[in-house]
C-alpha cells in the first residue's frame, strides 16, 4: 500500500497541476485562520494502545490535558465547511509539467487520476485501494506484465494519496501511476500505456478470484500493522483525526474483504473517463 519508489509529487506542485487555472494563491490572513482554526491544541488527538487499566489512563489525561478547551469534533467542522468551500473543478484537459533534474539517474512519469471518493472511508475508496493494487503487484500486476512485455521501463508503482497511506487524505485524493523508464519512451507513450490497461478493466471486468486475493493480501498488511502497538496507535489516531471514527480501524479488513469485482470495475471506468495530470521527470541540464 506505500508508496514503492522516490518520485513524489509534493502538495504544492499537486495543487498546480489540479487546479492552476481556478483559484487564486491564498493570502497570507487564509493561511493565518487555517492554522488558528487547525493547527491548536485543542485539534490534537491522543492515542493510547497497548495493556493499560483505562480508569486509570482516562485519569491521566484529564489531570495533565483537562485545562485544554475542546473545540467541535472535526466532523462537524467539515460539514460546516461544505457549504462554504469550493470543491476543486475537475479538470477540462490534460495537463502536463516538466521538472529536469541534471542527477537523475533515467526519466520518470507521474500520473495522477482523481480517486472517486467525496468524503469518508468509503466502499468506492476500498475499491480504489484494491485497484491501485491490481495494477501493481510485481510479477502479477496488469502494469508490471505490460511494462515487462514493452520493454524499457525499470519500474511502476500505483498508490492513492501523497502520505504513503490511502487513509491520511482527504478529498481530492490523488490516484498516482508512476513509470521509471528509458528516454524512448514518451510522456504521450506513458500515459496511453497507463489508460489502456485501465481500459482493459474497465471493458472486461476482472475474476473475483484476482481481487479477491488482492484483498486478502492487503486485509493482512492490515492486521500485521493492527498488532503492533505503535502501528495500531498511529492508524488509530490518523483515523479519528481526518475521519472522525477510529472505530473504523477493526472494520477496515473485513469490510475490504467484501468488495467485489464490479465495483473495482467501476472505479477503473471513472479513472478511464478523467482527464489527468502529469508530471515529467527529464534527465539533463
Amino acid at each position: 500500500m506505500a508508496p514503492r519508489s522516490g518520485l513524489r509529487l509534493s502538495s504544492t506542485r499537486t495543487q498546480r497541476l489540479w487546479c492552476e487555472s481556478h483559484r487564486h494563491p491564498p493570502f497570507p490572513s487564509d493561511v493565518e485562520q487555517f492554522a488558528a482554526t487547525y493547527y491548536v491544541p485543542s485539534r490534537a488527538v491522543l492515542t493510547v494502545s497497548g495493556s493499560v487499566d483505562s480508569r486509570h489512563m482516562r485519569a491521566l489525561i484529564e489531570k495533565n490535558f483537562g485545562r485544554i478547551r475542546s473545540h467541535a469534533p472535526f466532523s462537524v467542522l467539515e460539514g460546516r465547511a461544505a457549504a462554504t468551500v469550493e470543491e476543486e473543478p475537475e479538470l477540462d484537459a490534460d495537463r502536463v509539467m516538466a521538472h529536469r533534474d541534471p542527477h537523475a539517474p533515467h526519466p520518470a512519469t507521474a500520473i495522477a487520476f482523481r480517486a472517486p471518493v467525496r468524503r469518508g472511508i468509503s466502499r468506492n475508496l476500498l475499491a480504489a485501494v484494491l485497484l491501485a493494487d491490481i495494477l501493481v503487484n510485481h510479477p502479477l500486476g496488469r502494469l508490471d506484465r505490460v511494462a515487462d512485455e514493452r520493454g524499457g521501463i525499470t519500474e511502476v508503482a500505483s498508490y492513492l494519496g501523497l502520505f504513503g497511506n490511502p487513509f491520511d487524505g482527504r478529498n481530492p485524493l490523488p490516484f498516482v501511476v508512476e513509470v521509471f523508464h528509458q528516454k524512448d519512451l514518451s510522456t504521450t507513450d506513458a500515459v496511453a500505456m497507463v489508460r489502456h490497461t485501465l481500459a482493459g478493466i474497465a471493458n472486461e471486468g476482472l475474476e473475483q478470484g484476482e481481487v479477491t486475493r488482492t484483498a486478502r493480501r492487503i486485509a493482512a498488511q492490515m492486521w500485521r500493522t493492527q498488532d503492533q502497538v505503535m502501528g495500531r496507535a498511529l492508524m488509530t489516531g490518523s483515523i479519528e483525526l481526518i475521519h472522525g471514527d477510529s472505530a473504523k480501524v477493526l472494520d477496515l479488513p473485513h469490510t475490504l474483504l467484501q468488495i467485489t469485482a464490479a465495483e473495482v470495475r467501476a472505479v477503473a471506468r471513472d479513472l478511464l473517463a478523467q482527464k489527468v495530470a502529469v508530471l515529467t521527470l527529464e534527465v539533463g541540464r
